[in-house]
């Protein structure tokens, strides 16, 4: 399962027991694939590695716009 975030780190920390729950209930490790432009995707990507639901972290280069437009 690849599961991707371009939102804030905080809310991306909150799809972790989401993607914990998925690796339980499927015995499917996720892939992440997320903005290498967001700073704080690059400084946690060895943290996300080390989760037992984390299969691979891809870095990818798409422009993250509308942050603080709300909704």
């Amino acid at each position: 399962m690849i599961f991707t975030h371009p939102g804030q780190l905080g809310d991306f920390v909150y799809t972790w027991p989401i993607a914990a729950w998925y690796r339980v209930m499927y015995n499917d490790p996720i892939h992440w694939v997320l903005p290498r432009c967001f700073g704080p995707f690059r400084a946690i990507e060895k943290l996300l590695m080390r989760q037992s639901f984390t299969k691979k972290v891809t870095l990818v280069d798409f422009p993250l716009t509308g942050f603080g437009l709300g909704g």
